[in-house]
């Protein structure tokens, strides 16, 4: 009896030809990678540590608290080290995965969310004025987190 015949090869994988960049995250049937970058981390540190001084603060003062103030300073130091790791990262040839747009739109419009919480709470002295730096370090948080989806191309569930 003759041999049976080979066994056709399997069909190429559809991400077979495309960088590796293109298809982190987006395996078929996986769940979303979790973000455990060390700049997410930091990020969240930092956010985190700005809602709760400006929490805080609008529980026990009536005027605007330097230590949510500094923190938010801190945010927005973040921020700039964050955009300028980005595009040392970019220059050396890491690809966003994402839409590079996005991302930097991301970071400019993240950029400008404590300057603009910083004048209000020197502007307006009042206890409201601290729950404002809160919601600046909740806002950007968010924002950082998706910035790291559209980083490593990890799609929202």
């Amino acid at each position: 009896t003759p041999p049976p015949p080979p066994r056709p090869p399997p069909p190429p994988s559809p991400h077979h030809n495309r960088p590796r960049e293109e298809t982190r995250g987006h395996r078929k049937g996986a769940r979303p990678a979790v973000i455990v970058d060390g700049f997410f981390i930091a990020g969240t540190i930092v956010c985190a540590l700005t809602v709760v001084l400006g929490i805080v603060a609008a529980v026990i003062r009536d005027h605007p608290d330097d230590y949510a103030i500094v923190s938010l300073g801190l945010v927005e130091l973040f921020l700039v080290v964050y955009a300028v790791a980005a595009a040392v990262r970019q220059a050396g040839g890491e690809a966003i995965a994402g839409e590079a747009w996005e991302f930097w739109g991301y970071i400019a419009t993240a950029l400008l969310i404590p300057v603009i919480a910083f004048w209000w709470a020197v502007s307006d002295k009042t206890r409201w004025s601290n729950v404002v730096l809160a919601a600046a370090g909740a806002t950007v948080f968010v924002m950082l987190f998706r910035m790291e989806q559209i980083w490593d191309g990890v799609l929202p569930a």
